[in-house]
């Protein structure tokens, strides 16, 4: 196979309801995976009998229960050994031409380190009806598309996690090498946190196709509106603290206390309303 090695990291915990379609969908990709490396979090309800059963086409990898997610992605992409990391939620499902299509922006723009696609989901608060994740960016009219994003990736973040989910994620695996692992201390949002690191170390593509659908159901570990936005203002607190020197370089202070003002007042809504 030519092009770029892309290796697949599939987090699993009690994923038995959801993740062989999970599995089927990376077995039907146009372009074949590197390798499928499945990071099960100390599973009880089966699902761990049930990867193991795909023998060598699958790489299992059982760790002692971490209580969050970010400690199954790390040990996924120190295992890795493609050239790139693609993330997939257990309970999501690509379309087949998921990597075919993210390994053609690869070959054409190398220099970019962080891919991510555009992908179909149902939200209660928009009625279950299906919606493209990117059409519901606030300030969507500040992205440019199918080319390396032209405003500063972490700005862009600032104002909301237009990446998403991870299993819309691939990256260069040395952008890992940079960035290190995920930080376990911010739960369910550890992804939203690991992007800004990202973006500190290399530029960003957003794919405008819709190449993956991304499953919502009621064990979602996004599902607590007041606990995610909770996680957000522990995640921008934290930047302040630690990122000073990037954000003063970069003009970025102001547009990180406006960013934290505007979670802490949706914080403060969402708290009324629970």
């Amino acid at each position: 196979m030519t092009g770029p090695k892309i290796s697949v990291v599939i987090p699993m915990y009690n994923g038995l309801p959801y993740v062989k379609k999970a599995l089927e969908s990376v077995f039907a990709q146009e372009y074949p995976a590197h390798e499928i490396i499945v990071v099960d979090d100390g599973s009880t309800d089966g699902s761990a009998a049930l990867i193991q059963s795909y023998g060598e086409r699958v790489r299992y990898k059982r760790i002692d229960p971490s209580g969050g997610p970010a400690r199954p992605k790390s040990v996924g992409m120190a295992m890795a050994t493609g050239d790139f990391i693609a993330f997939l939620d257990h309970d999501d499902v690509w379309f087949k031409g998921k990597l075919k299509k993210t390994a053609d922006y690869i070959t054409r723009y190398p220099n970019v380190g962080f891919f991510c696609s555009d992908y179909a989901v149902r939200y209660a608060h928009h009625g279950f009806r299906i919606k493209k994740h990117f059409s519901l960016l606030p300030n969507r009219q500040e992205f440019n598309f199918d080319s390396p994003l032209e405003k500063n990736a972490f700005e862009m973040l600032l104002n909301g996690n237009f990446v998403g989910t991870p299993s819309g994620v691939v990256m260069r695996r040395d952008v890992f090498q940079k960035a290190g692992d995920f930080n376990a201390e911010h739960g369910p949002c550890d992804d939203f946190s690991y992007w800004f690191r990202c973006a500190e170390v290399t530029g960003f593509l957003l794919i405008s196709e819709v190449l993956f659908y991304k499953r919502t159901h009621a064990t979602n570990l996004s599902n607590d509106s007041v606990k995610i936005l909770q996680y957000h203002r522990m995640i921008l607190e934290d930047l302040k603290r630690s990122h000073q020197s990037y954000l003063e370089s970069r003009h970025l202070t102001r547009v990180l206390n406006r960013a934290l003002a505007r979670c802490c007042y949706t914080l403060g809504n969402a708290t009324f309303e629970a």
